[in-house]
């Protein structure tokens, strides 16, 4: 079954995603394209949108995918939220714009110049979310933001109530996201109020914190102990300094970057990495008990706060 969208914030494009691959006989997938309603200069990203069976109103997620841009396994936790409830946008903030090496490539190796930014990567959850709430099958006032690694910054950029696009995005997506949750975000840099200031930008001495992270909506981050891509340390003094009861940390005990793959632990030498002396390098890998954890504690936030106004 192919629905038909309507031109609200996306129109929909010919292509269909294989059915095998992505929410099998759960729901129904198809790609979509975002209108540039708020300008950046940059082309419009493109999405994957996946629904339960039903007439809903359904609550909804929109899910960002890390600089390896999107991969299958994006599609599979957006398959699983799917049999949560959930309605899913898969935002592919890297195709349209041609940034990586290529379509499912990302820019994990790519000089940081070529990444797409924070404040663009927000703007395309706004337009995620806008486009949700023109929708007849979702509840517009319960949707939620999922990012992980660089999408995890893009939530935290998003969630920043004093970040610098907040009013015109909050403007445009008609409010702000229900609950957020950051998955290994980097939470050692700029985001509105909240600043980390560095002797030497490939060190991780000589650190200093200014500021307060205030989030719009209730806010949790999930990283990993022994993750040096995108330290917990920093998450700590974010939270720690930020007095914000909306705003909390959960960090695994033993677990590295990507701790929810099934991957060995291992040393990825290219990856561009401003934690690492060298400005190269992290380890990333699967812990079983972290990857258990998070789909547990994943689905107790969503559900807290994205379905406590239909129960």
């Amino acid at each position: 079954m192919i629905r038909r969208l309507p031109r609200i914030a996306l129109t929909a494009i010919a292509s269909f995603i294989g059915l095998s691959l992505y929410a099998p006989e759960t729901s129904v997938a198809e790609s979509v394209e975002l209108l540039p309603e708020l300008r950046t200069g940059i082309d419009p990203p493109t999405g994957e949108l996946v629904k339960p069976k039903g007439k809903g109103p359904f609550p909804a997620i929109v899910l960002q995918h890390g600089c390896d841009g999107v991969q299958d396994g994006y599609r599979w936790v957006a398959n699983k939220l799917v049999g949560w409830g959930y309605v899913v946008l898969l935002v592919d903030s890297f195709t349209s714009r041609g940034a990586g090496e290529g379509p499912g490539k990302g820019v994990c190796a790519l000089p940081f110049s070529e990444w797409i930014g924070a404040v663009h990567r927000a703007q395309d959850a706004y337009r995620g979310l806008a486009y949700l709430r023109g929708l007849d099958f979702v509840a517009g006032d319960r949707v939620g933001l999922l990012g992980y690694s660089n999408g995890g910054v893009s939530a935290l950029e998003a969630s920043a109530a004093s970040a610098l696009g907040t009013p015109r995005n909050l403007k445009f997506a008609g409010g702000r996201f229900a609950a957020v949750l950051a998955i290994y975000p980097e939470c050692g840099q700029r985001y509105g109020a909240w600043r980390v200031v560095r002797e030497d930008e490939t060190k991780l001495v000589g650190i200093e914190f200014y500021g307060t992270y205030r989030s719009l909506q209730p806010l949790l981050i999930i990283t990993g102990e022994r993750d040096d891509w995108t330290p917990a340390e920093f998450c700590k003094k974010m939270v720690e300094m930020s007095g914000n009861s909306d705003l909390q940390l959960i960090v695994y005990p033993g677990a590295h970057h990507a701790f929810d793959t099934v991957d060995k632990v291992h040393f990825s030498p290219k990856v561009r990495n401003w934690n690492s002396k060298t400005g190269l390098g992290a380890h990333k890998g699967g812990n079983a008990k972290a990857r258990k954890r998070v789909y547990v504690d994943m689905k107790d936030f969503f559900d807290r706060h994205l379905k406590r106004s239909a129960e």
